[in-house]
């Protein structure tokens, strides 16, 4: 395995150093972990990724009826103020 320096603000390292010992792991792992996450993630810049690219992840997190954007029923009153 490679290795690799960084260079931290104080303030960062201290927050890394806590993550860490709160959830018994390595700063090292916890830095890897959030690389991994980080580089996962597909490029955000203005244009370069898609809606779908971007809510990957979540797709499939929410349950309820899977005609819920077509299906008439679902969208009575949405859209419209009640009047009292």
């Amino acid at each position: 395995m490679a290795a690799l320096t960084l260079r931290l603000p104080n303030s960062l390292e201290s927050r890394l150093r806590r993550y860490a010992e709160v959830r018994g792991r390595t700063k090292s792992d916890v830095a890897r972990a959030a690389l991994e996450a980080d580089l996962d993630e597909p490029n955000t810049e203005p244009g370069a990724a898609t809606a779908f690219e971007l809510m990957r992840k979540h797709i499939g997190s929410v349950e309820g009826p899977s005609d819920l954007s077509t299906n008439p029923a679902h969208l009575t009153g949405y859209g419209r103020r009640a009047v009292h």
